[in-house]
Formats: C-alpha cells, structure tokens, sequence
C-alpha cells in the first residue's frame, strides 16, 4: 500500500519533483498559492496546471491558519508532506500533524544560502557548483536535519531558469528512492553542520538596478541571476532600459577617465559598457520599457546617439 501525502509546490521549480513522486506515492491533494497576474487576469500556478494535468486534486487557501478546507485535509491520516519553493512559511501546529513530518527540498547545499534566494545568490557568488538538500522541515529557516544531498556544477553562463531547471531535476530523480527508504526507516536524519551557514535576502526590484562602478564580472552575474524577475536594468536619461544579456570583455585599452556607465563602440558588433576597475561590458540584447527586447544593433538604429552617452 503507497504511502500517503500532500505536495506543496507553486514554481516551475517544483513541477518535475511532482511529476516524479506521482507514481510512487498517493498525493492526496496539491497545495500551492495563485499564479501571477495576466491581461488583467489571475493565472494558475505552474504546480496547479502540473497537478490538474495529472487528475490530483489542487487547493489554494487564503490562509493556513485554521482554513476548514486545510483542517479536513488534516483529519485524514497523512504519512508526510513534501514541500518544494510553496512560497509561505508553515505555520508550527501543521508541522506536527503528519506522521513523519515535512520534507522540504531546498535548492542549494545547506547550511550555505538559507533562505529565499539560494539560486540567485549562488550565481551572484560566482559559484562553480550547487545542489539540492533534502531536510525535515522544523520551526526556523532551513534549519532542519537533513535526509540527503547531491551537488551538480554551476556553468560560467548560468541563469537562474537555467539553474532551477537543473537543480529541479536533481531533486526529482533522488527524491522518490530517498523518500521511500525514509520512510520505511532505511534514512536518519542528521543535524545540519554549524560552520558555513550563510543567509539569502527576498530579492526586491531594487536589487535589479546596476551599479556601473562594479566590476563588468559582477553586473554579469547581477543580470543572469535576476533573470527573469527583477531582471538587471539601467536608465538613458528618463528611459528605462532593461539588459537581457551581455558578457564582460577581456581587457581592452580605454581611457582610464571615462566614466562608468559610459557607452562605447569597440566595432560594428560590439557595443560595451565602461565598468568598475576599468573593465568592459559587451551588450547583446536589451529591452526598451513598454518594447520588445532586441539586439543592441537593432537598438542603435533607434538610438544612434547612444554610443558615448552614459547610463546610470
């Protein structure tokens, strides 16, 4: 007889975890939040249109503090709950209701990036590999002992779609044998190391904004990481403009008195930024607030002006 659980899940980084356990484990019923907005419209959840797909019943509470519908659910008999980027923390008096607890897959090796943003900050960091944790979920942060870990490598051109989409399938090929040896007693939760705990912010729009006195190294990771949400912007006088991609350069000569942000052609290709400590910026594809993203040459015959002007 399968085990019995719930899935809490809401992003694509969820969907293929849920794919994965579906033929393993009874899911009584997804639990995941309202998608975003669209054409004035709310949209469903990638974990809702992934669980509708696969006949399993989605709920999406207001709130997880004495919802009926929730507290129904609860009655009935519940093995665990597993629980991948829901997006709400877990009130404490759910987490002692199933029977062996909550299993949380969290997207990065802990106790390094607790937190909201690990995918994020690990591409910030310019790190060269990640990984998945699994743990038992307890009453802090990512705090919890952990079932299970598997690393993966974190490519020099990553982006955080990219990288969820890595780390997502990580999770759902080891999830399910783990899950099972758990819960059959095969797996003891160990407690998490207390050195090299590091913490990650939520990412707010703000974080988006460049900063043209860093390194060309920095605002390229800066622009993969927040892609797509906030995603890495600037400002050409009152126009915003978003850069989708680019590339730092390697050293060229260039006035050590030209200031940051400053726009240079190198040739007819190659449109860079200047940067902190002199370095350079390669643009390949930005996006004009209310227009659709195109190539930087595709650009300058909008805005020939552009080169040597400075954006900010």
């Amino acid at each position: 007889m399968k085990s019995t659980a719930l899935f809490w899940g809401t992003s694509e980084f969820a969907v293929p975890i849920l794919q994965a356990l579906h033929s393993s484990i009874n899911i009584l019923a997804v639990i995941t939040q309202p998608g975003a907005p669209r054409n004035g419209k709310m949209t469903n959840s990638p974990v809702a249109e992934a669980a509708t797909s696969m006949g399993i019943s989605c709920l999406i509470p207001n709130t997880l503090k004495d919802d009926p519908t929730l507290q129904k659910i609860f009655s009935q008999p519940i093995d665990v709950c597993l629980l991948a980027a829901y997006g709400k923390i877990i009130p404490a008096s759910l987490l002692r209701a199933p029977k062996h607890g909550w299993i949380n897959v969290h997207p990065s090796l802990l106790p390094c990036y607790r937190g909201p943003s690990p995918l994020q900050q690990a591409i910030l960091d310019g790190q060269t590999s990640s990984g998945v944790t699994f743990i038992i979920m307890d009453e802090g942060v990512d705090t919890g002992p952990i079932l299970g870990q598997y690393q993966c490598t974190v490519d020099n051109r990553e982006t955080t779609p990219s990288l969820t989409d890595k780390l997502s399938h990580v999770a759902s090929r080891h999830l399910p044998e783990l899950l099972e040896k758990y819960l059959n007693g095969g797996i003891q939760p160990k407690p998490q190391p207390s050195t090299d705990i590091s913490l990650t912010k939520k990412i707010t729009k703000e974080m988006g904004h460049i900063d043209w006195s860093r390194s060309a190294t920095h605002i390229d990771r800066q622009i993969r990481a927040f892609s797509p949400w906030p995603g890495a912007y600037a400002y050409l006088g009152d126009v915003r403009l978003a850069i989708k991609e680019a590339a730092p350069l390697e050293q060229r000569n260039i006035d050590s008195r030209t200031a940051p942000g400053t726009v240079c052609q190198l040739s007819t290709k190659t449109i860079a930024i200047v940067c902190g400590d002199d370095s350079l910026l390669e643009l390949q594809t930005v996006q004009r607030s209310g227009k659709a993203a195109m190539s930087t040459k595709q650009f300058l015959l909008g805005f020939p002006s552009l080169i040597g002007k400075r954006l900010t």
